[in-house]
């Protein structure tokens, strides 16, 4: 049985309005994206063939983090899997990215980690691919 906070913010999603819509992604069972929902910018994933939606405040990247303190920014997406930019000439991204490396917060089999250590202004844009599995 749900609880009684569940039930309550069930309710209100209910009438909630979404807006705001961006990193829109759509593969072949699931669609992704990011709104506002009352002044907050949350990540829905649409289950396509259960017909279902999630709703969630955070979106962890536990393919490259191993804690993730910010949602990935999707830029792109084709029907095998999606692309997240760190733009080095964006400061705050990419000091993000170096301080996980420095703090050992990446995977321990992330490819290129010393390139990676490496970044700076100057440098060419971090791509990031993941690739859609089936869901099991």
């Amino acid at each position: 049985m749900k609880d009684i906070k569940e039930m309550n913010f069930l309710f209100r999603l209910s009438f909630m309005k979404l807006h705001d819509i961006s990193n829109y992604i759509e593969g072949t069972q699931f669609i992704y994206f990011n709104a506002r929902v009352e002044g907050t910018t949350t990540s829905v994933i649409y289950d396509c063939i259960s017909k279902t939606s999630k709703i969630f405040s955070f979106f962890q990247n536990d393919l490259v983090y191993k804690e993730a303190d910010q949602s990935p920014k999707f830029v792109f997406a084709d029907k095998n899997g999606v692309y997240e930019l760190i733009n080095s000439a964006d400061t705050r991204t990419r000091t993000t990215l170096v301080q996980h490396i420095e703090n050992d917060n990446i995977l321990p089999d992330m490819d290129k980690i010393d390139q990676l250590r490496k970044l700076n202004e100057d440098s060419n844009p971090v791509i990031f691919y993941y690739e859609f599995k089936d869901a099991e």
